[in-house]
């Protein structure tokens, strides 16, 4: 993995055999942060400055750095990138030895390191004699025969389907158990077998296998017969000595709360459950952040982490704490990957005066479980997140909201945003209803109303549950950086449009558009001198950069009513089942609308995907009759359709050719057919398809839920007029991109600044809800 932008090195690393065959040379990024070698073409200190300058976290376990010797003299830098970099070996090369020397030394220690030798040795012998090497003693005596442990827990982890699928049998020196009832499964290695001296033979092996392995673990359901892993909790009283807090957490004693995700034993208290609402099977360890939030118990939030293994309990995290006021304990325990939610649960106690006073009804309890992601086989192909955000509601209906990230956390009441969200969907739709005043966009005057008007209410909602981070010592620049948001609503009413948050100074009404806001939008950052940024007294000006959807890529999750059976509280809808991240954009389109929409805004959304014939065809649909029919005949991976939401028969409803249908009744067959591999990405492009604070959002959970991979609704009303607009500049944005592979986060937040460039406001009312990690290919 290299740091750098690709070179001729990089081409005289892939272009020597050994390199080429047994790694994989990447760029760092989100989505490849971790590796084992780190290739850095400048100082340590460029290195770490580049390293805390990164929005996240990245690991390397050797590091290669270009330096002087006087440098290396110094061990400073080297010691804080090692902690920041969990680095445990190090390479300074003090010569300036041209790219292609460089790579055919690094072809030099992948050849030896491939011939068994311990890792210093492979070190010595690939690096010229002043080149620094500093090793710790474990790294040091690494071989590569010892990666086999890990390939044989690897082996042992696989579910018997994933087993099946994958051919094993071309791998000659594996020991396979024909004990077990279930045919020859593989369960190891002969290492007696294993040959290193040349190549081609141990590692090319192990090469192969541990691709076999990612292969089938990445492809494979969890295993039903394995035991599944739930969050649990034992809270005690006084330390770990101490009795059970089974009459809840009684005020000015020390609590203790203690954390795992286990298989099922005595003594700790699961959290409720529903058919998959559990940690599947992986088949790699995983490090999660734990945090344990309260508004009004906890003097700040505290975070802890835990390794989750394979199989298996992870490890116990404890969370200790001295309640503040009698009354009750209202918490939330929340689980992180890589900065996005894997689950979180609210956390319910009483806090009587004392023990006495405290009933057995007031022990603490899991009140609610809410679980975004199942699968634990691809979480090594996550992208870092920086901040996660859940809102929901607190005991006493207070809506609430908590953020989370790798460095802090904080809650707020989100009642006082309530009025800034009802403006923003006004203004929204009152943009919708007169589009012919905003022609010009934001060069018309009418547009540069709108947008500081915008902007005003954005600074608001900022005000309302951000501001107060801002005003704390170096959280204002972290923030600004803070790139890569989740936000996940478990309440339909806990809906909040944070794309609108507008984080510069709030404009005066008379402020006139930044002038290089064009330039902003289209390299999509602002200019390092830019006052805004800079200046918090400089309101002359507005820009949509300071808005979070212009600027950020959003991935957000709703609830589902998939579940809401025998009482039980609404669940938050996961991930749909699938077996791959990648979406292919090919094939059919279903292009479907309301009466609302004229014949003019159909041919419209026909004709934008007309430029793209030779990849995909539009399939122009009049009824519900003819949408079912089109989607069980093409599997379609984009489904662009102009509802008109509303109620009918006394049910939320999507109207489509002037038949009204239940959105309950919109079964798979409208959506993501049984057996189709295919997760198609839905456009609900209508009047209030997303609508915040609406029953609306409904539409949007049960086409989610009928296994769409991601679902694009409006925020605020969009007019029948519109709607086609938003619709053909969606397809053009996406589809335009042939023969490229990109995540959807970044197309939909792309899509927006497009449209802003090409002088149309609408597409800023829509959001999308669904994974962003989502791979789309264009044509493939």
């Amino acid at each position: 993995m290299q740091e750098n932008e690709p070179s001729v090195f990089t081409n005289a690393r892939v272009n020597h055999w050994t390199t080429e065959r047994l790694a994989e040379v990447v760029q760092l990024d989100r989505g490849t942060s971790n590796c084992d070698l780190l290739w850095f073409n400048g100082t340590m200190r460029e290195l770490l400055r580049a390293v805390l300058n990164r929005g996240y976290s990245c690991k390397a376990n050797i590091v290669i750095v270009l330096t002087s010797e006087e440098e290396d003299q110094s061990s400073n830098e080297r010691e804080l990138v090692a902690d920041l970099l969990h680095a445990s070996t190090f390479v300074a090369l003090h010569d300036d030895a041209d790219e292609r020397t460089q790579g055919r030394r690094l072809n030099d220690f992948m050849k030896e390191l491939s011939h068994n030798q311990f890792l210093d040795v492979a070190l010595t012998r690939a690096f010229p004699i002043d080149a620094s090497i500093h090793a710790s003693d474990q790294a040091a005596n690494y071989k590569l025969v010892e990666i086999v442990h890990k390939l044989e827990a690897d082996l042992r982890a696989l579910p018997g389907a994933a087993v099946e699928s994958a051919d094993f049998s071309r791998f000659s020196k594996i020991v396979v158990d024909g004990r077990s009832g279930i045919g020859q499964r593989p369960i190891g290695f002969d290492l007696s077998q294993l040959a290193f001296h040349q190549e081609s033979s141990g590692a090319s092996e192990l090469v192969d296998l541990a691709r076999t392995l990612d292969q089938a673990a990445s492809s494979a359901e969890p295993d039903e017969n394995v035991s599944t892993r739930r969050l649990q909790m034992k809270a005690y009283l006084a330390g770990q000595a101490g009795e059970p807090a089974s009459r809840g957490f009684p005020l000015g004693i020390e609590a203790t709360v203690a954390i795992r995700i286990g298989l099922q034993e005595e003594g700790w208290q699961a959290a409720p459950s529903m058919p998959r609402e559990e940690f599947a099977q992986g088949h790699e360890y995983a490090s999660l952040t734990v945090w344990l939030t309260e508004p009004k118990q906890l003097i700040k939030s505290i975070r802890r982490s835990i390794r989750l293994p394979a199989t298996g309990s992870s490890e116990v995290c404890e969370f200790s704490f001295s309640p503040r006021e009698v009354g009750i304990f209202d918490g939330r325990i929340t689980v992180l990957h890589r900065g996005r939610v894997l689950q979180t649960a609210r956390l319910i106690a009483d806090v009587p005066e004392s023990i006495l006073t405290g009933t057995p009804g007031g022990r603490p309890r899991f009140a609610e479980l809410r679980a975004v992601r199942h699968r634990m086989s691809d979480l090594g192909r996550r992208r870092d997140f920086d901040l996660s955000i859940i809102t929901n509601h607190a005991a006493n209906e207070e809506p609430r909201m908590v953020a989370l990230s790798s460095r802090r956390a904080w809650i707020a009441d989100t009642r006082k945003a309530i009025e800034s969200i009802k403006e923003i969907n006004t203004l929204l739709s009152e943009v919708a209803g007169k589009a012919k005043n905003y022609l010009l966009g934001l060069d018309g005057e009418s547009g540069r109303a709108f947008i500081v008007k915008l902007a005003r209410h954005g600074a608001e909602l900022n005000l309302s549950l951000v501001n107060e981070q801002l005003a704390r010592p170096g959280n204002n620049n972290a923030m600004l950086q803070e790139e890569y948001i989740q936000i996940v609503s478990t309440r339909i009413d806990a809906v909040v449009p944070f794309e609108f948050i507008y984080d510069f100074p709030p404009p005066l009404h008379t402020a006139q558009l930044c002038p290089k806001w064009r330039s902003s939008m289209e390299t999509g950052m602002c200019a390092e001198t830019c006052d805004l940024r800079t200046d918090s007294k400089h309101k002359e000006h507005v820009c949509p950069m300071g808005f979070w959807g212009q600027r950020k890529v959003i991935e957000r999750h709703l609830l589902t009513t998939e579940h809401a059976t025998d009482g039980k509280e609404l669940f938050l809808q996961a991930e749909p089942g699938r077996l791959t991240s990648e979406i292919a954009l090919k094939g059919s389109v279903v292009v479907a609308s309301s009466k609302n929409v004229n014949e003019e805004g159909r041919k419209k959304v026909v004709d934008s995907l007309k430029p793209f014939s030779t990849f995909v065809e539009a399939n122009l649909v009049k009824d519900w009759d003819e949408w079912k029919s089109k989607v069980l005949a093409g599997r379609p991976a984009l489904i662009l359709s102009m509802p008109h939401a509303d109620v009918a028969l006394g049910e939320t409803s999507l109207e489509i050719g002037g038949i009204p249908m239940a959105t309950i009744d919109i079964d798979n067959d409208y959506v993501r057919p049984n057996g189709s591999l295919i997760s198609p990405i839905v456009a609900l492009l209508g009047c209030d398809t997303a609508q915040t604070l609406d029953m609306y959002s409904k539409h949007v959970q049960w086409i989610r839920a009928r296994g769409a991979a991601v679902v694009i609704g409006t925020i605020s009303t969009v007019a029948g007029l519109q709607a086609p607009a938003a619709a053909s500049l969606l397809a053009r944005s996406i589809l335009s991109r042939q023969g490229q592979s990109f995540f959807l986060g970044e197309a939909i937040r792309a899509m927006r600044r497009e449209a802003l460039l090409a002088n149309e406001l609408i597409p800023l009312a829509l959001v999308a809800y669904g994974d962003a990690d989502w791979k789309i290919k264009v044509g493939g």
